[in-house]
């Protein structure tokens, strides 16, 4: 469904719609790199678009009746696109501590291309296409990405998992391996950031750390993922609230990150090409389908009915009869169906009234009067037989003038 904005809002609209598919090309290609080398160059710039596409849900809710705008514009479909923009600015809260633990931080970014649809919604728009392709398309659209999401979540909290306890596995028989001795264990291994012995916190040199914030910012960090393995028993919480095992090592998920942005990109790239197929290949297929019917109205609104005569013809059996079958197409069906409703047999293409006295059967050198009276009574009579099909042609022949007096009443 086509929501209108406010009549004052109409510019602001018409500006963020020729705005909108740039931001949703740069975010998507942002949202690719964030799974290769080049994820430090692109943070910042996708919180920035992120944040635009709060601004952007936030003036569109404005402009547009609220509940027409959430519920039949896919007010919603912005809503979940606009997450990350949302949690950037929840950054630090409980409730984004929530959503850390349960691990669905994938999902919050893999969301973001729900925006790819808009892109196709947008232009769309912008060249007046049909509403229907538009809202078909977006269901579609909307439904796999959601499915994908799904699988997100599934690949967050299981495949990633493994793949961490699969590191554990190696790094506590390494420990054994070594007679449990930690400051081995770290001459072994190059990927420990620290580790603690006691409740106490060691550089990789054996210096200890007093710095906490470093310890902070490292497991915060978002270029790169880091895991805390328990080599004993018990955690400990230093005074600026970290949460670390007494006896343990921190390190870098390098390998697990290099294999998780490889499923990533997989599942993106799968994704995109998913989209791309359907906005484009399924719109070819309903926009034809909607030809049809755009044809049938013009050509009744129009009261010409030559181009619909014309189309159908194709459609005629051997019999050279437009008859609707079982199992066929159905918009196939209504063209067929408008075809015979228009048709000379039915229509006539002049007016009904006339076309019920025969008039046109009659030899034009006998139109001489006298067959007046002959026409009046067999326009009673017909009258009679076929009442229904003049309140047809009435109604059909007054609807035009019926909507645009509703219209300009509306307007007052």
């Amino acid at each position: 469904m086509l929501v209108e904005p406010r009549e004052s809002f109409k510019k602001v609209i018409k500006i963020l719609d020729a705005i909108n598919p740039f931001l949703i090309i740069i975010s998507i290609i942002g949202l690719f790199c964030e799974y290769t080398a080049l994820k430090g160059f692109v943070l910042t710039p996708n919180k920035v678009i992120s944040v635009i596409f709060v601004i952007d849900f936030a003036i569109r809710m404005i402009s547009f009746n609220p509940k027409l705008y959430f519920l039949n514009g896919y007010g919603w479909v912005d809503l979940l696109a606009s997450l990350p923009g949302i949690f950037f600015f929840l950054d630090n809260t409980p409730l984004l501590s929530i959503f850390k633990i349960i691990k669905v931080g994938r999902f919050f970014k893999i969301i973001r291309i729900l925006r790819f649809l808009r892109v196709f919604n947008f232009l769309k728009r912008m060249k007046t296409d049909s509403v229907w392709v538009q809202d078909r398309i977006m269901k579609i659209g909307v439904s796999i990405v959601m499915i994908y999401v799904v699988g997100i979540i599934v690949i967050d909290n299981k495949v990633v998992t493994s793949l961490v306890e699969r590191e554990t596995r190696i790094l506590e028989a390494q420990y054994y391996g070594v007679n449990y001795s930690v400051g081995d264990l770290v001459d072994l291994r190059n990927d420990i950031q620290f580790y603690t012995i006691d409740s106490v916190i060691y550089y990789p040199d054996g210096s200890i750390l007093n710095d906490h914030t470093k310890v902070i910012n490292l497991l915060k960090s978002e270029l790169n993922n880091y895991i805390e393995i328990n080599l004993g028993e018990g955690f400990f919480t230093t005074k600026d609230g970290i949460k670390l095992p007494n006896n343990g090592v921190v390190i870098s998920q390098n390998k697990v990150t290099q294999y998780e942005n490889y499923i990533m990109l997989a599942l993106l790239t799968t994704l995109l090409l998913i989209l791309t197929l359907i906005i484009f290949y399924m719109g070819y297929v309903f926009a034809k389908d909607v030809q049809i019917l755009q044809l049938i109205i013009d050509s009744l609104e129009a009261n010409d009915t030559m181009l619909l005569k014309q189309e159908a013809e194709i459609y005629r059996d051997e019999n050279g009869e437009l008859k609707v079958l079982n199992n066929e197409d159905e918009i196939i069906s209504l063209l067929k169906a408008c075809s015979n409703y228009v048709s000379e047999e039915s229509y006539n293409s002049g007016d009904v009234l006339m076309d019920l006295t025969n008039y046109d059967n009659i030899n034009s050198n006998n139109r001489d009067g006298s067959d007046i009276e002959g026409l009046i009574s067999n326009l009673e009579y017909k009258i009679g037989e076929n009442n229904n099909l003049i309140v047809e042609d009435t109604v059909k022949r007054l609807t035009p003038a019926i909507i645009k007096y509703i219209k300009k009443e509306l307007k007052h």
